[in-house]
Formats: structure tokens, C-alpha cells, sequence
């Protein structure tokens, strides 16, 4: 627990006398209490925790660990058998409440679990944290919480609270998501900067667990009133991201007509990026899109979208970014993709593949060619004395075998050699050149890097030969 100001001090003890429960307040734990039922089942009878009556199907009915949906309370709950002794489930409910103009989010826990004798669910709610509506969301904790291996665990035995302390650790602090308790927001709400924000139509409509947080900081937006407004709820929640002002399409990108299409299906942002590239009014399409949202554009430049689709549902292909990367290669190599034998490949994974081999030969063959100019250039820096000599990398080969050799990642140098972004020195034994001694990396004339083998230091003798190879042909300096 954490130092406590003043002011925080004062809000606790006038929670202590303020807060209360709303009256309907019970009313709302059983819609929560329902969620928590089971099905259970004996044979081919089904019985309803909730209702608590039995129903039979007339063909083989689901199994355990399936859902299905009660035919009496209409209410859908997972299936478990006759025979259960032991189950329990938790929730987290939240109440938003205020002190002195202050927003407090009240966090309760709700533990369910079954009474084989009574064949019910037994609940039981207890508040364990709070936290202050503000930058940090400083949060308060009673005696019921404490911490554990996984995160806070709530105490249901314990009948006082105890004291209220400030809790200021890392890791584990609670989470302000959960059902939302709804009527009293339109009332708690005035007086602050969320009054006209529409956020109890949001909250009432979605209030299966809320991230609290994350709803108070989209509705300080302006936008956010009027997307609550026209009933596009997910894109309240991206309010920051669009601006209130405007006709519909300088704010949307879209003519108004779409405008009921996109209530009816309550598009969330990424949806309504898509639909800005590819305006449509089917919504199987546009989810269809959205899959594969991140390589739309890139797959534009070769095909249109609608070929895109067509293709993907013909072939039953799932992976956009191979396709992508597929018709990339393809133009590299030269290949025609106006001819849809190589747009629309029959077997994409096996054209991908082959391209992608024949992308790395053609490098590999530009980097040997590179390599062959400045080997050229390089000869001449070429030194040794009577136990040694060091010559620059001729080829790819040559630096794989000194990799291999030395146990290093000189190989991975090659397309930067080739580039002339650094020269590449093979230092080795007069009495024995084919066994590498030292990789020497060389910039404007001096070296930055010599290593032995497993990237070891080189030892005096070495690097006496080393400095007087730089000095004397690298740099010209007489000696």
C-alpha cells in the first residue's frame, strides 16, 4: 500500500458515509447471476439451472462442454454433467459513483457456484477496490483483496471490508472491466465533462464487460456525442480518430447513403477504413476484407479488389500477405501479370516458393558480380611477409566458407561488401592459405573489425602484421 495525500484521505472517509447501492441494485446482480448458469445433463434430460426445469431433444442432443439454449427461459448455457459436484465462476461488476465532483469507479466481485443438494447456483457480491477517475486512476483497495500468484484475489468470507488503503504496485492492479451497472450514469454524469456525451446510450447497449477506462477516454471527444447519436457505437469507441465537424462524407469518406448500412452493422473503424478503399454495401464482403485489410492496398497496385476476392474464395486461399508477396516476386522476375496464368497462380504456396528461390539466385548472382568488380580494385591491397598473408573475399562462396571456418556471421556481410559499404580481408598462414585465421573488416582505409576464430581477439603478432598492412597499403604511409 502507498503513501495517501490528503485529499484522498478526505474522499475515503466521505465514501465511508456517501456511498450507498442503487435500489434497483439487486435487481441488476440477478441479470448478471443469470449468466452464470448451467445446463446439466443426465442421459438425453436437460436440465436448466436458471428455470430449473428439464426439457429432452427428440435426436441426439449436445454433448458436455457444448452450449445450448434452454427451449423455457430461451437463456443459451454451457452443458455439464448430471453428475456435477464442484463448479465456480467469477465476474467483475463496476458502478460508477461520485464524490465532491469526483468520478469513482467501483469495482465488486461476483462469485457463483453450484449447490449439488438444491441442484441451483448460489452468488455472492462483495466490493473490493476503487479507483478515482483521473489521469493515473489512482486506485483504493479494503481487506478483501489481496494478491496473488496470477493477480488480486477477492475474499468472499470475509463479512467487514476493513480499512481502505491506497494500492500503488505495478503489476497487479485491478482491472476496470466488467458489467456495468447503467441507470445511474445519465445522473452521475452531470456536472462533469462526460454530461452530454451520450455515454449511458453506449454503456446500456454494451455494458457486458465494459473497459470502463477506455469509454471515459473516448467520450472526452466531441465526436463521440455525435456517433452515439447515430448509433454507430464501435466507432465511438475510435472517437479521437474522427472529426465532428463537417458533411458526412468529409467525416466518414463515404456518401450519406451508406450511412444505414452502416448503423444496421454497427462497423467499427477498420471496417470503415475498408469501406473508404472499397465502397460496398454487402456486409460479408466487407468482412470479408477485413481479414486481410493490412495488404488491400499493396494487392491493388496488380488486380482489382473484386479479382482479389474472386480468387481467394475460388481457391479457398486464406493467406493474403504469400499472395502479396507471390505478386511481388512476380514482378521482379519480369513476369507478365495482365496474363492471369501468373496473377492467379493454381497452386500460390508452390509459385511463391519457386519465385521466391529464383528472387534469391538472381541477388546472390548481382552480389557475386559486385563482389568480382571490387576483388579488381582490391588485389592490389593484397600483403603478407613470411608467415603471413591477407587478401580480400573473392567471392559468396568464400566468405560462407570462412563463416563456417570461424564460427561467425561474416557471410551475412556480403551484400554490404558487394555494395562497397565495407571491404572484406581474409588474413591466413603463408604455410597454409586455406585455413582462416583472422576475418578482417576494413572502412576508409582502416580496420574496424578482426576477429579469430568464435569471434575471439587476434593476439600481438596478429595485429602487428594488421597495423603495418594498414599502414603500409591501406593508408600509404611510409615506415
Amino acid at each position: 500500500m502507498g503513501y495517501m495525500n490528503k485529499r484522498t484521505r478526505e474522499l475515503i472517509e466521505k465514501m465511508k458515509v456517501e456511498f450507498t447501492l442503487p435500489k434497483n441494485w439487486n435487481n441488476f446482480l440477478y441479470e448478471v447471476e443469470k449468466n452464470h448458469n448451467l445446463i446439466l445433463k443426465t442421459k438425453n434430460t436437460y436440465y436448466c439451472t436458471n428455470c430449473q426445469q428439464s426439457f429432452t431433444y427428440l435426436n441426439k442432443g449436445p454433448k458436455v462442454k457444448q452450449e445450448t439454449r434452454c427451449p423455457h427461459c430461451k437463456n443459451k448455457y454451457m452443458v455439464r454433467s448430471g453428475t456435477l459436484r464442484k463448479w465456480k465462476v467469477r465476474d467483475n461488476i463496476l458502478l460508477l459513483d461520485k464524490i465532491d465532483g469526483e468520478l469513482i469507479i467501483r469495482i465488486f466481485d461476483i462469485e457463483t457456484y453450484f449447490n449439488p443438494e438444491k441442484q441451483e447456483m448460489e452468488h455472492d457480491t462483495v466490493e473490493y477496490a476503487r479507483k478515482i477517475v483521473d489521469d493515473d486512476y489512482r486506485e483504493i483497495r479494503n481487506e478483501r483483496v489481496s494478491i496473488a500468484q496470477c493477480g488480486p484475489f477477492v475474499y468472499h468470507w470475509k463479512d467487514d471490508e476493513g480499512e481502505w488503503r491506497t494500492y500503488d504496485g505495478d503489476w497487479y492492479e485491478s482491472v476496470a472491466q466488467g458489467y456495468l451497472y447503467t441507470d445511474n450514469l445519465k445522473n452521475i454524469l452531470k456536472g462533469t465533462i462526460y454530461e452530454k456525451s451520450r455515454l449511458w446510450k453506449l454503456a446500456k447497449k454494451e455494458k457486458d464487460h465494459i473497459y470502463l477506462p477506455d469509454l471515459l477516454s473516448a467520450a472526452k471527444y466531441p465526436s463521440f456525442e455525435m456517433l452515439v447519436e447515430l448509433k454507430l457505437f464501435n466507432l465511438a469507441y475510435d472517437a479521437k480518430h474522427i472529426y465532428e465537424k463537417g458533411t458526412f462524407k468529409q467525416i466518414f469518406g463515404l456518401d450519406k447513403t451508406y450511412y444505414e448500412f452502416m448503423r444496421k452493422h454497427n462497423i467499427t473503424r477498420e471496417q470503415l477504413d475498408i469501406l473508404k478503399i472499397y465502397p460496398t454495401k454487402d456486409i460479408k464482403k466487407l468482412k470479408f476484407l477485413q481479414k486481410y485489410q493490412y495488404v488491400i492496398q499493396d494487392i491493388q497496385k496488380y488486380t482489382t479488389i473484386d479479382n482479389f476476392m474472386k480468387y481467394f474464395k475460388q481457391k479457398r486461399l486464406k493467406d493474403a500477405h504469400l499472395y502479396r508477396d507471390y505478386l511481388k516476386f512476380a514482378k521482379e522476375l519480369g513476369l507478365d501479370l495482365k496474363n492471369k496464368r501468373y496473377l492467379f497462380p493454381d497452386k500460390l504456396k508452390t509459385m511463391h516458393d519457386l519465385y521466391e528461390k529464383q528472387i534469391k539466385i538472381m541477388k546472390q548472382e548481382k552480389i557475386q558480380k559486385n563482389i568480382e568488380k571490387r576483388v579488381k580494385d582490391l588485389m592490389d591491397n593484397t600483403f603478407k611477409n613470411k608467415e603471413f598473408i591477407i587478401f580480400p573475399a573473392s567471392s559468396v562462396e568464400e566468405l560462407v566458407d570462412e563463416s563456417k571456418q570461424q564460427n561467425n556471421c561474416v557471410r551475412t556481410y556480403a551484400e554490404k561488401y558487394s555494395n562497397g559499404e565495407c571491404d572484406i580481408y581474409l588474413m591466413r598462414k603463408i604455410s597454409n592459405p586455406k585455413i582462416s585465421v583472422v576475418t578482417v573488416e576494413v572502412k576508409e582505409n582502416k580496420v574496424v573489425q578482426k576477429r579469430t576464430k568464435n569471434n575471439e581477439k587476434t593476439n600481438q603478432k596478429q595485429d602487428e602484421f594488421l597495423d603495418t598492412w594498414q599502414k603500409r597499403v591501406l593508408q600509404k604511409v611510409a615506415i
